[in-house]
This record gives structure tokens, C-alpha cells and sequence, in this order.
């Protein structure tokens, strides 16, 4: 006959497997992560994780009112919850770059605030260390914006997950108009994990970014985004995030007809 404690031991694993979102979000799966999300909710409206994994979907889709209801609804269930934490800093930070104005500022800095909770709550969280470096590099020094800050937070992710790190240290590297230094991270990071959309997207906005140009040139820049486009295109072929990238590095390339073919296909 097998044991009470076994059973109660079994039941709890297969409650703690029956619902885990961070693999999908983390990996850009954001259409099953909400599907998923919603029917958890469904079967337990007062799951505090699935509305925090809902926020983050909707926020991936630029939805960033109904994310942030979602964000406030499941840090009331579970007020110190890192993921509803990092959810509302990142619906805080879309509806900022929506907003683009002085009202956005507190936003800003609100996103700020949260997304440091989400990694002092629980330092495990790649997003959120993703998200905060990017803010610490963006935001203005009077509202807690540092490049110091933001390599900081570079190297703790890098203790996670080396690739994404480097991917962070090379944005930030690239935003402060350091590309030199700045392409190094990102080589290393493709070297590590080629078929990660993530860290294809990351390297192409960041290649084809104003500062980046500033660089390279525009003539240089254009020839680098077509060559690297192309050649990253086979490893993320199968997943639209990286697509994406690769079809807008192509058309920032003035290469729109082949654009536009890896976009349809």
C-alpha cells in the first residue's frame, strides 16, 4: 500500500509541475504562455503567477494597460510575488516608451522600482535582469539611470546564463555608443547560443541602432546588417521573434525585397 506521505509527496510535485510559465516566457513563447496563463485562471482565479505570466504576455503584445491590471492583480493576491514584481516593471517601462512624454518619466521610474524588487525578491530572474540593465542605461542619472548600474547588472545575469549577459553587456556597451567594445560581448553571446531569437534580435537592433552608426557609418552599417542578417537567418528560421529581426535588419539594410521574402516565408 503505498504511504500518505508519498501520496502528499507526489500530489505536491505534480501541483509545483501542473503550472510553471518562466521556460515560456524567458524563451519569447508569449501566445502559449498566455493561453496557458488564461486557463489556469480559469480553473483558480486567485493564482497569482498566471496573472503575472499574463501580464508579461500582454505586455510582449504592446498591451500594456491590460498588463498592468494584470500585474496589480496578482501582486494583491501575493504582494511579494518577484514575478508580478517584474511583470508590473515591464508594463510600467511599455507604457513609458508608449507615453514618451513628462508624464512618463514616473512611469519610468516606477519600472525601476519594480524591477529591482523582482531581482532582490529572487536573483534567478533573466528578464527582469534584462529589463533593469536597459532601464539603468536609459533612464537619466537624477532618476536612477547609471551605465555603471546597468554592467552591474550585466555581470549578475552572466552568472545565470552566460550568453545572456554578454547580450546585456554588449547592449549596453552599444546604447552608450561604445561599439568597439560592444561587439566582442555580442560575438560571444552568438558563439554560445546561435539559434537563441533573443540574442539574434538583440545583436541586429543593437547593430542597427543610431549609435551604432555613429560608428560604423551609414554605408558600413547597411552592408553589416545585410551580411549578418543572412547569415543568422538559418538558426532562428523557425521562430518569429527571430525572423523578425532578421527582416528589419534586412529592410534598415535598404534590402526590402529580400525583406519582405523572409517575412512571408
Amino acid at each position: 500500500m503505498v504511504s500518505i506521505r508519498l501520496l502528499a509527496a507526489v500530489t505536491l510535485a505534480m501541483t509545483v509541475m501542473a503550472y510553471s510559465p518562466r521556460a515560456d516566457l524567458d524563451a519569447g513563447h508569449y501566445l502559449k504562455a498566455l493561453a496557458e496563463a488564461e486557463a489556469q485562471l480559469k480553473s483558480d482565479p486567485s493564482d497569482a503567477l498566471a496573472w503575472a505570466a499574463k501580464s508579461q504576455a500582454l505586455a510582449s503584445q504592446q498591451r500594456f494597460g491590460e498588463a498592468l491590471t494584470a500585474a496589480e492583480k496578482a501582486l494583491t493576491l501575493s504582494p511579494g510575488l518577484s514575478d508580478g514584481f517584474q511583470a508590473r516593471g515591464l508594463a510600467r517601462a511599455g507604457t513609458a516608451l508608449q507615453q514618451r512624454s513628462l508624464s512618463s518619466l514616473r512611469n519610468a521610474s516606477d519600472a525601476l522600482d519594480d524591477l529591482e524588487a523582482a531581482v532582490k525578491a529572487d536573483p534567478k530572474l533573466t528578464t527582469a535582469w534584462l529589463a533593469l540593465g536597459v532601464a539603468y542605461q536609459q533612464l537619466p542619472g537624477i532618476l536612477g539611470g547609471s551605465t555603471r548600474k546597468a554592467l552591474g547588472c550585466a555581470e549578475s545575469l552572466r552568472q545565470l546564463n552566460p550568453a545572456k549577459g554578454d547580450l546585456l553587456q554588449g547592449t549596453v556597451l552599444a546604447m552608450a555608443e561604445r561599439w568597439k567594445e560592444a561587439e566582442p560581448c555580442f560575438a560571444r553571446a552568438l558563439a554560445a547560443a546561435p539559434s537563441d531569437p533573443e540574442i539574434v534580435a538583440g545583436y541586429l537592433e543593437a547593430l542597427g541602432s543610431r549609435e551604432t552608426r555613429k560608428t560604423l557609418g551609414e554605408a558600413e552599417q547597411d552592408r553589416r546588417l545585410a551580411v549578418e542578417g543572412r547569415t543568422l537567418l538559418p538558426g532562428i528560421h523557425t521562430s518569429a521573434r527571430g525572423v523578425e529581426a532578421v527582416s528589419q535588419a534586412l529592410l534598415d539594410a535598404n534590402q526590402q525585397e529580400e525583406a519582405w521574402t523572409v517575412a512571408k516565408a
